[in-house]
């Protein structure tokens, strides 16, 4: 289980770079169509953050791993699901002779909902490994300062790969 969850989020991951930054995803822009292209890149959006879990758990004890695999199985497609949703546009369909909201507009909340679902992951894959160590060494300071470097690198690392 540990070697097939990091495989599919390393080759999620490589997919995602791989569009954003070759000419790979001008081809699949002309083939398929900038919406749908879009889409699709909402969703691997998820794989870095799943990575990034998968090796940090890959080297812990079984239990650590056990306990995010666990929130990991139901929270993975729940997200996926939810960034379908918002990519969709499901949150902001506009009334019909509106005019509708500005195509910008649309833009910010899409990325507003998305970072918000892949911070809740992030939030929820923390607390439980938390949870895990807790239960088996009882360590509070220095998972304290571990959730803390975590919390910083996270957003940075995230900064500079998508930016």
């Amino acid at each position: 289980m540990k070697y097939s969850l990091l495989g599919i989020s390393f080759v999620g991951s490589a997919l995602l770079l791989a569009i954003q930054y070759t000419e790979y995803g001008a081809i699949l822009r002309d083939l398929v169509g900038w919406q749908v292209l879009e889409i699709g890149f909402n969703l691997l959006l998820i794989f870095p953050v799943v990575l990034f879990f998968s090796l940090l758990t890959f080297k812990l004890p079984d239990r650590l791993y056990q306990s995010w695999v666990d929130f990991a199985q139901l929270a993975i497609p729940l997200a996926c699901f939810t960034v379908l949703l918002i990519s969709f546009g499901f949150f902001y369909q506009p009334a019909p002779g509106s005019g509708g909201w500005l195509p910008s507009l649309n833009q910010i909340v899409n990325v507003f909902f998305i970072i918000l679902t892949l911070f809740l992951f992030t939030l929820g894959s923390l607390i439980q490994i938390y949870r895990g160590y807790i239960h088996s060494s009882g360590g509070l300071v220095k998972l304290f300062g571990f959730l803390l470097g975590l919390g910083v690198a996270i957003p940075v690392i995230t900064l500079y790969v998508l930016g």
